[in-house]
Order: C-alpha cells, then sequence, then structure tokens
C-alpha cells in the first residue's frame, strides 16, 4: 500500500503510521473477522431478504460483499447451517460427473 501511495501519488507512509491512522479511523483490516455473533445476525437478515432458503453459502457471501461485507465462505457456511438447517439439509452438493474420454472420430494431433 505505501509503495502504490508513493508510485501514483508522491506520498511516503510506513507501515506503523498507516496502521495508527487505520485504528483511528475505524477501517476493518481484512484479516480480522467479525464476531461471530455478527456474522449470525448478518447471514439471518440475509437468508430472510433472499426469501429462499435454496441459496447457499457462496450465494450469501457474494451478496454481503457487495455490500462491502467481507466474511469467509466457511463462516457464512456454518452460521447459514446453523440458522436455517432445513434449508441446508435440502441443498444438494453439485457432483460432478466423472471423465470419461471421448469415442468420436477425431485424429490425434500431428507431430
Amino acid at each position: 500500500m505505501g509503495k502504490r501511495l508513493e508510485s501514483d501519488l508522491g506520498y511516503s507512509i510506513k507501515r506503523t503510521c498507516l496502521a495508527k491512522l487505520q485504528r483511528r479511523l475505524q477501517i476493518p483490516s481484512t484479516r480480522r473477522r467479525l464476531p461471530k455473533e455478527m456474522v449470525r445476525d448478518l447471514v439471518e437478515d440475509k437468508i430472510v431478504a433472499l426469501q429462499d432458503s435454496s441459496k447457499g453459502a457462496e450465494t450469501i457471501r457474494k451478496s454481503l460483499a457487495e455490500e462491502g461485507i467481507k466474511i469467509p465462505r466457511s463462516d457464512v457456511r456454518n452460521c447459514a447451517r446453523e440458522v436455517d438447517p432445513l434449508g441446508h439439509a435440502r441443498r444438494k452438493r453439485a457432483r460432478r460427473a466423472p471423465y470419461t474420454p471421448s469415442n468420436s472420430a477425431t485424429p490425434p494431433p500431428a507431430n
């Protein structure tokens, strides 16, 4: 971040000063996770807003990320399982068909 500020704007800042500014301005770190209670409330609100329990953790996570709330998918999945256990049981993981080579008459690549 500091190098980008220096190259783009000619402004030099050290990591410690940047960290102090982030704390003072209450800018959350992307590495710090939100408290579990807050994640649970956000996921519950999003499940109600989507009005469809067929939506999985990734859809909920993307919807929250569009609002600027970044939560790991594992946290969203665990909270969604707690909030709506029937919806979680109803959804099935997508299973991919095993790969089988084609029996078509295409010739092999020429060397």
